[in-house]
């Protein structure tokens, strides 16, 4: 799977040709801002340029001032605001009621986020803004379309949705992002101790909300958070990513700021050592 046209370089944002430089998370994060900044620069100053030689060049034909055209993509990632309690099917709704279409079929999708060993979690939330699912598969028809429940100490996010890849489903979850920066695919995405894909091509759907979770002592809260679920020869992956978001070690760690100043840390089961099954796609932990 290759990046989009225009995506930022992996390397840019992480390399497994050098360590990490030392003195904590500070560092880490200053590190990759620093690329994501620079990189995000570059694509704006270049598309300034482009947008100004083609206004000069109608102007001069005497055409009207260039307008560029939106990709489909882009058009389907824009349009994913969604009314609060709207019931039907994305993007104009996203609390459920989409029955879908033919012989399509619902399925109980579940995120499993497992804090690391010494964190405790009591509650989590979810509240969605946007979304998006392949054109006539079934959101929420046979129950709420996203919702967010603790069992046993994990975070289980469950998202009832048809199965289906589309390229509208990674634009929307790509959208506001700069990937790979700040987007973190599950375990069995990676080998060798590098990323196998950097940004996803297409997925079966995709969600941007408020994940809240509440710890002992604090509350953790992320806005515009993303989850986007996709499929590959293995089965199906997962995939997260938020605008407050950054990735580190070398792309297995997603470092997100919360409201409340402190920060998540959402590790991919490679980079920890622990005896566990494929069944928790993210392990996480809170950091002051």
């Amino acid at each position: 799977m290759s990046n989009a046209e225009g995506a930022a370089p992996a390397e840019q944002c992480f390399s497994d040709k050098q360590p990490l430089l030392s003195g904590g998370a500070g560092t880490e994060i200053a590190r990759w801002r620093s690329a994501c900044v620079l990189v995000a620069l570059v694509a704006a100053a270049a598309s300034a340029a482009t947008a100004a030689l083609a206004v000069r060049a109608a102007s001069q034909r005497g055409a009207p001032p260039f307008r560029p055209v939106q990709l489909a993509s882009e058009e389907a990632a824009a349009a994913t605001t969604a009314a609060p309690g709207c019931k039907g099917c994305p993007p104009a709704c996203c609390d459920g009621g989409c029955e879908g279409a033919g012989r399509t079929k619902e399925r109980t999708n579940t995120l499993l986020l497992a804090p690391k060993s010494g964190s405790t979690v009591g509650t989590a939330t979810w509240s969605t803004e946007t979304c998006e699912i392949t054109p006539k598969q079934p959101w929420g028809a046979q129950g709420p379309a996203v919702e967010v429940a603790v069992q046993k100490e994990r975070v289980n996010l469950v998202v009832r949705a048809g199965r289906k890849n589309h390229k509208s489903n990674a634009a929307a979850f790509l959208k506001g992002l700069v990937a790979p920066c700040n987007i973190l695919a599950e375990t069995w995405l990676r080998d060798e101790g590098s990323p196998k894909s950097h940004q996803p091509e297409q997925l079966n759907f995709a969600a941007v909300g408020t994940l809240t979770i509440k710890f002992t002592s604090k509350t953790a809260t992320l806005p515009n958070f993303h989850v986007g679920q996709g499929h590959m020869n293995l089965g199906n992956n997962w995939w997260i990513g938020g605008t407050a978001c950054e990735v580190t070690k070398e792309g297995f760690d997603l470092l997100c700021k919360t409201e409340e100043g402190d920060r998540v840390r959402f590790s991919t089961l490679s980079s920890l050592d622990l005896d566990a099954q494929h069944e928790e796609a993210f392990i996480f932990n809170l950091e002051p």
